[in-house]
C-alpha cells in the first residue's frame, strides 16, 4: 500500500479506506487473471494541477491476451512522491 496516499484520512476513516483498496487490488488481479495475466501499463496521459502536487493520469493496461483496459487515475504528491489518492 505504498503507492496509495492515506494523508488526508482521518484516523476512523483508515479502516475502511484500506479496505477499499483491499478490493480495488482484488478486482484487478482478477481481471488481470482473466486476460491471461498483465504484461505492460503504458501511461498515456498525465496533466498535473494548478498546485503542482496532484495530478489525473491516463493509463492504458495492455493485458497478455491482446485486450486493453484505459483509465484514469488521480495522484497526488505525499512526501515527495506520486502516489494514488481515493478522495
Amino acid at each position: 500500500m505504498e503507492y496509495v496516499s492515506f494523508a488526508n484520512f482521518k484516523a476512523e476513516e483508515m479502516v475502511m479506506a484500506k479496505g477499499k483498496v483491499q478490493m480495488v487490488v482484488g478486482r484487478i488481479q482478477q481481471t488481470a487473471s482473466s486476460n491471461d495475466g498483465l504484461e505492460k501499463v503504458e501511461i498515456i496521459e498525465s496533466v498535473v494541477g494548478e498546485d503542482g502536487n496532484s495530478a489525473k493520469v491516463k493509463t492504458k493496461l495492455l493485458f497478455k491476451n491482446g485486450k486493453d483496459k484505459t483509465d484514469t487515475v488521480n495522484v497526488v504528491k505525499d512526501d515527495g512522491k506520486w502516489k494514488i489518492t481515493l478522495k
